[in-house]
């Protein structure tokens, strides 16, 4: 491995990191991080001419990097204007769009879908009729399932697991 994509891994274990903390604990994901995650990336981008290299079967190129970008700001933002996703979680989509780009993202979101419905299953059953009376009155949106930190968590298990889908290890 090369010291390029060290420092890519640790950018993102950070980033992620970062984004589980602040969803978690604020159910919020501050704008200021998501666009120092932007700006690294396009700043990696810059340096390394894409991200992976040739023996790791991976290279995302800025085009690929823009489209991942577009799709997910696109296809997700009605889901923040009905209100069934935070305006966090849309920015954070299309950041990782950015960072994997359209290939990687839709990857991501699946894993991080099911992670969230697990999660919201598990809420469902330990609160039972209480969690169902907060999401009909509208008063539990603070209180739902942080979806941000499960895509950061989908991440690093797409990114770091054994024989992973992006490095090839």
């Amino acid at each position: 491995m090369s010291g390029v994509l060290a420092v890519w891994l640790f950018f993102t274990l950070v980033s992620c990191a970062s984004v589980a903390y602040f969803d978690i604990r604020f159910r919020r994901i501050p704008n200021g991080l998501l666009v120092s995650m932007l700006l690294a990336c396009a700043v990696f981008f810059l340096y390394a001419g894409g991200m992976g290299e040739p023996e790791s079967g991976l290279k995302i190129h800025w085009l690929s990097a823009l489209t991942g970008f577009v799709a997910g700001l696109a296809f997700f933002y009605p889901f923040w204007r009905l209100g069934v996703m935070g305006a966090g979680d849309v920015k954070l989509i299309a950041v990782l769009g950015f960072m994997f780009g359209l290939h990687g993202l839709w990857q991501l979101v699946v894993i991080g879908s099911v992670l969230a419905g697990l999660h919201a299953c598990v809420l469902l059953l330990s609160n039972g009729r209480a969690v169902l009376g907060r999401w009909r009155e509208g008063k539990g949106s603070r209180r739902g399932v942080p979806f941000g930190a499960h895509l950061a968590l989908a991440t690093l298990l797409w990114v770091f697991w054994p024989k992973g889908a992006l490095l090839g290890l």
